[in-house]
């Protein structure tokens, strides 16, 4: 009877010995599985991207597609957002556009166009970022790919208060920072002065032009209204007068990690870069190459920037 107790004691010892062993074991299991999933959807991921891009930068001239390609898409299959009259500046009623969307569409653009209607624009940042940039709302593309297939990487895609019409002054794009690196995953390396001034140009393809931006400001916004680092810089697409303008530019540059030597005027088109870091919101803040500019020249100007 003695004996049999004592085997059942040294039974129970051996399990509970056993016990935090197989929790360990299974805790790693679990850790892998998930592992080996992260690192599968990443380059799931990292495929699509790498065949868009393929067929972006193939497609660089008319001769690479067909003749009965080469008319203008009419203009009912363009977005169809407008921004309200009474919100677009003097001056930009005098200039023809702020955004070019008519005429013959980029090649490059055309057979993307045709995979996904929702395309409005490619943006572009050498050994940083080279992606479609779609329109639909503010909620689809955050766990869609550019075919519409489930994706937490989402897609890179234009806020819903901006859309790309003529009128529109203030261009904004979102996209998911992924740990990765992939979607604008490295945009957090801008906290850097290093790579502003090694990354600090930005090429951006509508369907009919692609033009230059040049960054002039890089923030870290918290979600919070009533944080005093809060900026507001989302929700105006065009703005009502000089002043309003004027008065975005310096509160931008004002919460600004860098004193950016790029002027920035009224009649300036804007481009802006946004992405989670953290539980806050980092913000790249663009203006377009004016005619007459170079990119070296604002090169030049980035050099002279410094940190806060």
């Amino acid at each position: 009877m003695k004996h049999t107790e004592y085997n059942r004691k040294r039974r129970r010892r051996g399990v509970r010995r056993l016990l935090p062993a197989a929790v360990c074991i299974a805790l790693i299991a679990f850790g892998a599985g998930k592992l080996i999933a992260y690192f599968a959807r990443s380059h799931s991921v990292k495929q699509t991207n790498a065949a868009l891009q393929e067929i972006y930068e193939q497609a660089t001239s008319p001769a690479a597609l067909p003749e009965a390609t080469a008319e203008a898409v009419p203009s009912e299959t363009l977005p169809s957002a407008t921004v309200p009259p009474e919100t677009v500046l003097p001056e930009a009623r005098l200039r023809s556009e702020y955004q070019s969307l008519s005429g013959e569409m980029l090649p490059r653009m055309r057979e993307l166009f045709e995979k996904n209607g929702d395309l409005v624009a490619w943006v572009r940042i050498p050994g940083v970022v080279s992606l479609p940039v779609v329109y639909r709302d503010n909620t689809y593309y955050l766990n869609h790919d550019f075919s519409g297939k489930s994706s937490a990487a989402g897609t890179l895609f234009l806020d819903e208060r901006h859309p790309l019409t003529v009128q529109t002054q203030h261009l904004l794009i979102h996209g998911h920072n992924m740990h990765d690196g992939s979607m604008f995953g490295l945009l957090s390396h801008y906290r850097g002065l290093d790579y502003v001034l090694e990354h600090g140009l930005v090429s951006l393809s509508t369907l009919y032009r692609e033009e230059t931006y040049a960054l002039f400001a890089v923030l870290i916004v918290p979600d919070d209204p009533g944080d005093a680092r809060y900026v507001p810089y989302a929700g105006t697409a065009a703005f009502q007068s000089e002043g309003q303008f004027n008065a975005f530019i310096e509160a931008i540059r004002a919460h600004s990690l860098y004193a950016i030597p790029i002027d920035v005027q009224p009649g300036d088109a804007l481009l802006t870069l946004s992405t989670c870091l953290d539980e806050d919101k980092l913000v790249l803040v663009c203006r377009r190459l004016r005619a007459g500019e170079t990119e070296e020249t604002l090169r030049q100007a980035l050099n002279q920037s410094t940190r806060r």
